[in-house]
């Protein structure tokens, strides 16, 4: 595949993807309760509280946790192959690009 000419539609694509999304979620949470009653720190926890689905709202809100994790998780292992990248083309010293007898990064 050609990545020059495939990324930045896929790139677009997914943003309008994503805009959708968020305008989706919005108008359905805004469609459930006024959105003076929603609290803004839990915005669909909130709305399912105050249309009497607390078992739901509870269920967002743990999977809401385990989102945050999951993305701090990905965060911590990304940044070491962006490390190993940036040492592999002369950024960062050269150490952090040692690699073990299988190709794994071990600094």
């Amino acid at each position: 595949t050609d990545g020059k000419k495939h990324m930045p539609k896929a790139i677009i694509l997914s943003l309008i993807i994503a805009m959708l999304l968020y305008v989706a979620a919005t108008l359905v949470l805004t469609g459930m309760q006024n959105y003076k009653d929603i609290d803004p720190k839990a915005g669909f926890a909130s709305a399912f509280n105050g249309v009497g689905l607390p078992v739901i709202a509870t269920i967002i809100s743990v999977f809401a946790v385990l989102s945050i994790l999951t993305v701090m998780l990905t965060f911590l292992l990304g940044v070491t192959r962006v490390w190993f990248s940036m040492s592999r083309d002369g950024l960062l010293p050269g150490w952090f690009a040692k690699t073990d007898r299988h190709g794994t990064p071990q600094r």
